[in-house]
């Protein structure tokens, strides 16, 4: 008859060196699956930020894009009412000028030896003439 051992003591040496690679296998692939778990994870939360990111971006962009929109139409606006408004005050003023220069003509035509009005005349002439040079230097700077 043939020798083989039979009983529990020649079973254990094969189930145990089995175990062990097992047990290494199931080691190996619970790593593995932790590791791509863990990039995934990286991978995505990378993805989201930058899909956050260029959200922010557009929205940022398109309030600055409304803002700057606001901004330069109130600019023309003030602009235009400070042109209107020096356009008119520099009518004004010639008007007292053109008025003063017939008063002046006046009583220089009708100026004797005797009344000499001609001097207060010319000085508030020139203070006129002062004013509206102001005003153009004024609008200038404002164009």
């Amino acid at each position: 008859m043939m020798n083989t051992p039979a009983g529990p003591a020649a079973a254990p040496s094969y189930t145990g060196i089995s175990e062990g690679r097992a047990k290494k296998r199931s080691y190996k692939g619970f790593l593995v699956a932790w590791v791509l778990l863990i990039a995934a994870g990286f991978t995505t939360a990378y993805y989201y930020t930058d899909y956050v990111k260029r959200q922010l971006q557009n929205e940022i962009s398109r309030q600055t894009a409304i803002q700057l929109e606001a901004v330069q139409q109130q600019y023309t606006l003030q602009l235009e009412q400070t042109q209107a408004a020096f356009t008119a005050e520099i009518a004004k003023m010639q008007e007292k000028i053109n008025a003063l220069n017939d008063l002046l003509a006046f009583a220089k035509d009708n100026a004797n030896a005797n009344t000499d009005n001609s001097n207060q005349l010319y000085t508030q002439l020139q203070e006129l003439k002062n004013q509206l040079n102001a005003l153009q230097k004024q609008m200038e700077m404002l164009q």
